[in-house]
């Protein structure tokens, strides 16, 4: 069987592009920020996906996928999916791998700010 990291990858990419150029029509954000919500609402939606296939049989979005959707600019989206679905609230070691993500963010937007 073939892997659909792939095809839940373009999704998700769908989904952030076409949120990302929604929400420019109708928000008057800088595009950084709207780029942030997009991202967000895009690995929520992609949360709640494997959560929703869970036990089906029907393939899962691969964990590595979700790991690289937070590390891509959405934590935030990680982190609420996650407390709303409770997905993978259970698992350390995913839940290691996504504080490792946030701690480098945090890291890297205060290196940013600070110039």
């Amino acid at each position: 069987m073939k892997s659909p990291f792939v095809p839940f990858l373009i999704g998700w990419a769908a989904v952030a592009v076409g949120g990302f150029f929604a929400l420019r029509q109708y928000v008057p954000l800088p595009d950084v920020w709207l780029a942030f919500i997009a991202l967000n609402v895009a690995t929520f939606v992609l949360y709640g996906l494997d959560k929703a296939v869970a036990g089906s049989g029907m393939p899962r979005v691969p964990e590595r996928l979700l790991q690289l959707a937070a590390l891509l600019g959405s934590p935030v989206g990680a982190l609420a999916a996650m407390q709303v679905f409770r997905h993978k609230t259970r698992k350390l070691s995913f839940q290691l791998a996504l504080a490792l993500v946030l701690l480098v963010q945090a890291i890297a937007l205060y290196l940013w700010v600070r110039k």
